[in-house]
């Protein structure tokens, strides 16, 4: 009987500890919801002129044409495969793309960037007069990666990564991570 008893009163217990105690927990993540997204160009386009292609193309030519006497007829054709690239990105226009930032990490135009995996930390520095953000990453290749933030305050970036990342706070150390095209 006092078995019974035993057993009846650990489920009468167990029953009010599910039903009566409400324990409080961080809601989850709704998916697809961005803490925070903002929309700005893939990266910072300084516009150069007609006569700055104008001189790449002479110079690439002549290079070209000297290795051509020369006898290096290869190593010319590569650098015109060359000069070709170079005119080409030199002129091309950005992207407009989006930026969001969610439980998950930093998604750049719908590219997961986790936190747990890839970034390590984060800096949000100015480049010139534009506000970028850097990411301090576990990359084999790269170290980092310089995102465009637009128009969007840099406190309230700092204030939804502080929650997930640390942030960097030497300056000049996020500053040499920055580069241009």
């Amino acid at each position: 009987m006092a078995k019974k008893n035993t057993k009846a009163a650990a489920l009468k217990l167990s029953d009010f500890l599910v039903n009566k105690i409400k324990i409080v927990q961080p809601s989850p993540p709704v998916p697809g919801k961005p803490l925070l997204s903002w929309k700005a160009n893939e990266f910072y386009f300084v516009d150069k002129s007609t006569g700055w292609g104008i001189v790449v193309v002479v110079l690439f030519l002549a290079l070209a044409t000297a290795l051509t006497v020369f006898g290096q007829l290869l190593v010319a054709v590569v650098l015109l495969l060359f000069l070709v690239n170079i005119i080409k990105f030199a002129y091309a226009k950005p992207e407009t793309i989006e930026y969001r930032i969610d439980h998950d990490g930093v998604r750049v135009a719908n590219w997961l960037h986790a936190y747990d995996k890839e970034i390590i930390a984060y800096a949000l520095t100015q480049h010139g007069r534009q506000h970028v953000l850097v990411l301090k990453t576990r990359g084999l290749w790269t170290d980092h990666l310089t995102l465009p933030i637009g128009s969007t305050s840099p406190k309230k970036i700092a204030n939804v990564l502080d929650d997930y990342l640390p942030a960097i706070v030497s300056p000049l150390e996020a500053a040499s991570h920055i580069r241009t095209r």
